[in-house]
């Protein structure tokens, strides 16, 4: 393959267009099966844009794809022309009105970030789909989505009062909830189409879903009155942008539920289980979800952890929630649930007692995707008949029906789902390069269609049709889908909004265009990216755009190409051979892996547990020409300068002219000065140090000190670190030590980094081997001791010194237990500034629950966000818009709080700390102990 050559594509009037092969590369996948390379990416700001995307679509032959968080399961967020991405400028809150309690929104706004800001006026938008956190309204209107609570609070499609759109002609028009004769609508396309719907009332009626949701083909049910008239906007509420594209929306919001009740219900088998779906429904639950035995039984297997004690009997769970404006109302709803769940033969009873233990089982619940995610094997859970939904009594015939085509091609699977609406997501575990599941793939779809048919269900519940569901519409709809094509042609003659969705003239078989095949071949490429263990760790990003709520670029930048996913994909385009290795060593294409900060909340977060992180560093490994190469190198030793150089030259650079310099040969910024090397260092790396406890017995430490807390805050830090493990009993042994080479491995240096990482084997390893644990106090160097040395130089003897690896305050804590009493009251307000790194590794709990445990110490506030600096990456002033962006939510945070301090134990943090909260002091977790403890 040839790399493209740059064309000059005109611009839309106020957003962005972009026709490079990254940009295309990206935007080719999304949270589906599929790939389809478009021809350019627009970015619109408004109505102009969107029109001139439509104008150029229809000039140039090509098609117009509408996407928001790109979480669409079926397959409708990906398509061969346009995709104009509404969620990085069509992101505005219109309005909200308390008063007739409505929102009006544009397509772009995240649903948690509509209910947060709802929330302190007691208001929200009820559909609740897992995805809330990253999906944009503009998806929930394409898909009607819905969520766990629809059972209660209904679809996207209820809540929604009008839609101001752009119809495939470029007309904008508005259309509100009413039933009108055909002929008052005022557009001859809206006309014509509300006249079909009219004229074919009877057959609707008669051909519908029984089920009691349904978002698969157009919603024309529910676009009839009782007895005459036509409602236009549930044609286009679930229509998945064939029809138009939604400007606006003009939403109805709920009051906050005052008070819950959650409860936990076993049953012996799925038939009783089903039995009580019918008897709690009339009850009006809030939630009614199902667990099957599929399920439970990966639990059992170690796969997960129930959220409270369920029964080894159990085959079954329902989650029955309840709410209501007084204690009363939710309780009795909740009383009349149990009773209902009795009859039906329940065995066990869970009652939620606290709010920490109602956040567990609903933290349960929506972490069964991303539980079936995490699996490393060939076999994945593959989303391909996931949405699935059926009348409440056919619930156990359809389970019973899905698990025996399943069984006879020797599948396993795992059900769950909403039984509330007896919607289920049905998950295979399948290989889709393996062509005996490629080939079966299509026909379990058809079975599967044909047994939803026979119990008067639907294909899709909640996640639309796609290009996944659309072949087997004619299974459930007959010649409704004839019905569905004139409609289409009606509003959209030349088929350029999201052609081959719902009413394509000949659907593509469902299989066509899968991300992976039997085909599938890696293309060869440099360095670790040509391991099979690195290649299938970017290929196992599935897409689902959750890193769009966590990634510290995604949120600052509101750009996909800067998010997880979007590196992933790219990654994926470049192993899969869409993208010429030479491609992506233009400038534009190698920013968008050096821009990720390395913080590793990938690992964290992403519900697949794919680590971006060192995905970013093994491109730019492969792919950084030699120039920057050796830029990167000097700026990845800045750490570890007050080691390699004479204090009084380190010193003389903190000046500004020094800065000026740095600032014209290495690209670094001017505007933020170096931290100050303290006078003298706690150790000299290259001896040993002991310090044996004048109280013995209660442990004994390695300790790595870093390079920041030994030249930066050695008083702070690292001889204060061994001050308070000498007083709590822990002898200390200091090996000699080199720099752990963080900032190495995050640049793509990892070669730079192995002598010193051998030279710490060398050193820890002995002390390791006669029972000292490897106790680290910076969360950075403890990532790259107890997983970059063993990722990046594999063997035993690395592997045996990341398991003894431990966070310094995860050991104090361990050794503090029984020593309540020892502590000082420290009259301090502060706020606890969570590293990244310390997230990632689970050690900042452990300084919380300890700066938690000290007395008059107040904790104001505990953040998440990230700093932005990432070592010397935010150093730079190529990067410092970016790092700035990054921080800002972090600071105003921290200034809201108004603390006497900020405590954190990341270095980095405190130099980005020290540069903007001025007047406030920044600690070190080990500095508000020590006064609390000496």
């Amino acid at each position: 393959m040839r790399p493209e050559k740059a064309v000059k594509v005109p611009s839309p009037p106020e957003g962005a267009f972009h026709a490079d092969s990254a940009h295309r590369a990206v935007y080719s996948r999304a949270a589906c099966i599929y790939t389809r390379r478009p021809s350019g990416v627009l970015y619109p700001k408004g109505e102009a844009d969107l029109l001139w995307g439509l104008r150029r679509a229809r000039e140039s032959g090509a098609s117009l794809t509408l996407r928001g968080g790109g979480s669409g399961l079926a397959g409708q967020s990906v398509g061969t022309g346009i995709v104009a991405d509404v969620s990085r400028w069509m992101a505005s809150v219109v309005s909200v009105d308390e008063d007739r309690r409505e929102a009006v929104v544009q397509p772009g706004v995240v649903l948690a970030d509509l209910n947060r800001r709802l929330g302190p006026k007691g208001l929200r938008f009820a559909p609740d789909p897992s995805s809330q956190d990253f999906c944009t309204l503009g998806g929930m209107l394409a898909n009607n989505s819905k969520g766990a609570r629809s059972v209660k609070y209904g679809t996207t499609l209820a809540h929604t009062r009008a839609l101001t759109l752009l119809l495939a002609d470029g007309e904008r028009v508005v259309l509100s909830r009413g039933f009108r004769a055909p002929e008052e609508y005022g557009h001859p396309s809206l006309r014509k189409a509300a006249a079909l719907i009219e004229e074919n009332r009877a057959d609707i009626f008669r051909r519908w879903p029984r089920s009691r949701t349904n978002t698969s083909g157009y919603n024309l049910r529910d676009c009839l009155g009782p007895e005459a008239g036509v409602d236009l906007v549930p044609l286009f509420v679930g229509s998945e942008g064939t029809l138009g594209i939604v400007l606006e929306a003009r939403l109805g919001l709920s009051n906050l539920p005052r008070h819950q009740r959650l409860v936990l219900l076993e049953f012996p088998d799925v038939a009783s289980a089903g039995q009580a779906v019918l008897g709690i429904l009339p009850g009006g639950p809030s939630a009614l979800e199902i667990l099957d035995e599929t399920f439970l039984e990966i639990i059992r297997l170690g796969f997960g952890s129930f959220p409270l004690p369920v029964a080894d009997s159990a085959r079954c769970l329902l989650l029955v929630e309840t709410d209501g404006e007084s204690a009363e109302e939710a309780s009795a709803s909740m009383e009349a649930a149990l009773a209902a769940a009795r009859e039906a033969g329940a065995i066990g009873e869970r009652q939620a007692s606290t709010p920490d233990e109602r956040a567990r089982i609903w933290a349960f619940r929506k972490a069964a995707s991303p539980l079936l995610n995490k699996g490393r094997g060939r076999h994945k859970s593959l989303r391909f008949i996931e949405d699935g939904a059926v009348p409440t009594q056919a619930i156990p015939a359809y389970l019973k029906g899905v698990q025996e085509i399943l069984a006879a091609r020797g599948i396993q699977v795992v059900i769950f789902g909403h039984a509330g609406d007896g919607n289920f997501h049905v998950n295979p575990f399948m290989d889709l390069t393996d062509p005996a599941h490629f080939r079966e793939m299509p026909r379990i779809a058809r079975d599967v269609a044909q047994l939803l048919a026979s119990l008067g269900g639907t294909l899709s519940g909640e996640h639309g049709d796609g290009r996944l569901r659309t072949p087997f519409l004619p299974l459930i709809y007959g010649p409704l889908t004839d019905l569905f094509r004139r409609i289409k042609l009606a509003l959209d003659p030349e088929e350029v909004l999201n052609p081959g969705i719902i009413a394509p003239a000949e659907a593509e078989p469902m299989e066509a265009g899968t991300r992976f095949h039997p085909a599938y071949a890696r293309t060869t490429l440099k360095g670790r990216l040509s391991e099979e263990a690195w290649a299938v760790e970017a290929e196992r990003c599935h897409g689902c755009g959750t890193c769009r709520d966590f990634c510290p670029t995604a949120g600052a930048t509101d750009f996909e190409l800067a998010s997880s996913r979007g590196r992933a994909h790219l990654l994926q385009a470049l192993l899969s051979g869409e993208l010429d290795p030479r491609e992506v060593r233009r400038a534009e294409v190698r920013e968008i892996f050096e821009s990720c900060l390395g913080c590793s909340q990938c690992a964290l977060h992403c519900p697949t547990g794919v680590d971006v992180a060192p995905l970013a560093a093994a491109f730019r490994e492969a792919f950084t020409p030699a120039p920057a190469r050796v830029r990167g190198a000097l700026l990845a030793r800045l750490p570890s300068l007050g080691y390699t150089a004479v204090p009084g030259v380190v010193r003389l650079a903190e000046g500004r002219a020094p800065r000026l310099l740095g600032g014209a040969l290495l690209g670094l910024r001017t505007d933020l000065k170096a931290p100050p090397l303290a006078p003298r260092v706690a150790f000299d790396p290259g001896r040993l140090h002991r310090f044996d406890a004048s109280s013995n017995g209660n442990g004994r430490a390695a300790y790595f000190y870093g390079c920041y807390g030994n030249t930066y805050n050695p008083d702070g830090e690292a001889a204060l670190a061994v001050r308070v493990l000498n007083a709590l009993g822990v002898d200390v042994v200091i090996p000699a030590q080199a720099c752990c080479g963080v900032s190495k491995f995050a640049r793509g240096l990892p070669d730079a980094a192995a002598q010193d990482a051998a030279f710490i084997r060398r050193n820890f390893l002995p002390w390791v081997e006669k029972g000292y644990a490897l106790v680290a106090s910076a969360p950075s160097c403890l990532l790259a001791l107890s997983r970059e040395h063993a990722r990046y130089f594999p063997s035993p003897e690395a592997e045996r010194l990341s398991a003894a690896c431990t966070g310094l305050f995860t050991y104090l804590a361990a050794r503090m237990r029984d020593r309540p009493e020892a502590l000082r009251p420290v009259p301090l307000r502060v706020v606890y500034q969570t590293p990244c790194h310390a997230a990632v590794l689970g050690t900042s709990g452990d300084e919380v629950a300890l700066l938690r445990s000290i007395p008059g110490l107040t904790l104001l506030d505990v953040t998440e966000e990230c700093c932005g600096l990432a070592g010397s990456h935010g150093a730079e002033a190529r990067h410092a818009a970016l790092a700035e962006a990054v921080a800002a939510p972090l600071f105003a945070r921290i200034r809201a709080a108004v603390p006497d301090a900020v405590v954190t134990p990341c270095g980095s943090c405190r130099v980005q700390d020290q540069a903007h909260l001025e007047g406030i002091p920044v600690l070190h977790p080990l500095e508000v102990l020590a006064r609390a403890l000496l």
